[in-house]
């Protein structure tokens, strides 16, 4: 069943909000604007005209309003992934390994950014915002109420399928915000975990090398020490030994010296023997000094074996000195190539330490180049998604944009007709001009009258939508004729008496000045004579 409601065509400001005038008093008023504006052009016609609306539900909290006279379409874009589930695929099952995911997010990304546009067109759908700010001053109306109204161009079956196309629209653009949640999921839950095992792997294997270089640095701090030890126990083995052949080289050429202290020793013993005999010749002189030239003969005999043995000894010391420098050259290449030996062994584990930093090294840049690449591909296809995801969310909420909140006007039904009541007045050289919802002056008022619109932006609104529907639609602009000439209220005798009674109601509250009543009656009457 159709509810009807209506925003009235005039309202009372109370300290407890606006109250609807009724018809009677909306009639004076309307009139009373209208002749105002007229600035002394007589009036053809005055109608109330209703244009009418039907807000329809598309969801238990939401509707849409659609204008159900005249003809206008609303075009609604979207975009459809064109391989999304291909994409999908190859996420979570090309992706055993944390070094699969780059290659598979090189093959899904082209297919996650490949779609394809589509426009929708519903027909009538406008801009609820403007009429839902007016949505707390709209009165329902009796089953029986027939406002003059528009002639409608969609009825209520057309407007249960638009509702239905446009629930469509949302379960569609719902939909593909669904997949791509589900796709971003895939992403958080196996692409992104095996990252993050990756990354538990990458630092456990890290702290290894790091107790493996520890522990090779251990080594090689004790094998360095102990061949420095090795070193220099050889080399002062080698001093020592060089020492031992030093003393015998010295021992030997002592022995020869002793050859020569044995000559001497021969020597002191033979003159030693002759000073006794000389000794002993007492008074003869010359006996003695026989004996002494004997003496001297003999020792003059001994002269070449003392050169002899002098120039043996000299030979020795030559001999026994150059042994000491091929001693010295020994001993200085035995250090150099125990030093070299040693040395070398030291480098050698040098090098194997800086071998085995540069092979840990070389395994930790490996593994954090793979964790960078796949954590750049992880970032790249998520920042992907997310980027559909918000293009994806912005086109559900530019559906959902033409939406309005079920609570936002009073009394909405599941289908409702929404009547926004207007005051429209055709001037005698032609001219029209229609009045929107207004509030009722709250001072006494002379002629002329300015109409006051509950809102502004409404009245611009509704103004500028009725004059754009009148250049654009040639139905509605016969429509909109139609209503205003068939229910002109100069012609009705019925309307007379209520511009009257509208007028002592507006007596009565003090709201016109002095001789507006009068006024206003004969321009009624005037006008209604001459139609």
């Amino acid at each position: 069943m159709v509810r009807q409601l209506a925003l009235k065509f005039l309202y009372n400001k109370t300290s407890s909000g606006l109250e609807p005038e009724p018809y009677h008093t909306s009639l004076a008023m309307g009139f009373a604007a209208a002749e105002s504006a007229g600035t002394g052009r007589s009036i053809k016609s005055v109608s109330f005209v209703s244009i009418p609306y039907w807000v329809v539900q598309v969801s238990e909290s939401e509707s849409i309003l659609l204008f159900a006279s005249g003809d206008s379409t609303r075009s609604l874009e979207a975009t459809e992934n064109t391989a999304l589930s291909t994409a999908t695929k190859i996420l979570s099952t090309e992706t055993p390994e944390a070094r699969d995911i780059p290659h598979a997010v090189e093959k899904a990304l082209p297919m996650i950014g490949n779609v394809e546009k589509t426009v929708s067109y519903v027909k009538n759908l406008i801009d609820p915002a403007v009429i839902v700010s007016m949505g707390k001053h709209v009165v329902e109306l009796e089953p029986a109420t027939f406002p003059n109204r528009l002639e409608l161009s969609i009825d209520s079956q057309e407007t249960l399928a638009i509702s239905e196309e446009f629930q469509s629209l949302v379960a569609g653009a719902r939909t593909r915000i669904s997949k791509m949640d589900e796709l971003l999921e895939i992403v958080k839950e196996q692409l992104k975990g095996k990252l993050g095992a990756l990354g538990t792997v990458t630092s456990s294997e890290s702290d290894r090398w790091i107790r493996r270089l520890r522990m090779q640095e251990d080594i090689e701090e004790l094998e360095t020490r102990e061949l420095a030890e090795k070193k220099r126990d050889a080399q002062y083995d080698l001093h020592g030994k060089y020492k031992l052949e030093l003393r015998a080289l010295t021992a030997e050429f002592a022995r020869s010296v002793g050859d020569l202290e044995a000559f001497f020793a021969q020597l002191i013993a033979m003159i030693q023997d002759s000073r006794t005999d000389i000794a002993q010749k007492g008074d003869d002189v010359e006996a003695a000094i026989r004996k002494f030239q004997e003496l001297v003969g003999k020792l003059r005999e001994q002269l070449p074996e003392y050169e002899r043995s002098v120039e043996s000894i000299t030979a020795k010391a030559d001999s026994t000195m150059k042994r000491v420098l091929e001693i010295d050259n020994e001993m200085s290449d035995k250090s150099k190539e125990l030093s070299r030996s040693i040395d070398s062994q030291i480098r050698e584990r040098r090098h194997r330490l800086v071998e085995f930093r540069m092979e840990k090294d070389q395994a930790e840049l490996e593994l954090e180049s793979l964790r960078e690449k796949v954590e750049n591909s992880v970032t790249k296809v998520m920042s992907e998604i997310e980027k559909r995801s918000r293009t994806l969310q912005e086109e559900l909420n530019q559906i959902l944009y033409f939406t309005l909140d079920n609570n936002s006007i009073n009394n909405l039904a599941p289908l409702t007709m929404l009547d926004i009541e207007t005051f429209a007045v055709m001037y005698g050289d032609g001219d029209t001009k229609i009045f929107t919802s207004g509030i009722i002056p709250e001072d006494r008022f002379t002629l002329p009258v300015r109409h006051r619109p509950v809102a502004s932006n409404f009245d611009e609104y509704i103004l500028t939508a009725v004059d754009g529907l009148k250049k654009s639609s040639v139905s509605f602009r016969n429509a909109f004729e139609h209503a205003s000439s068939d229910q002109n209220l100069l012609r009705s005798g019925d309307a007379a008496d209520q511009f009257r009674a509208g007028l002592n109601d507006l007596m009565s509250r003090q709201l016109l000045g002095e001789g507006v009543k009068e006024r206003l009656e004969g321009k009624w009457t005037e006008y209604a004579e001459s139609v």
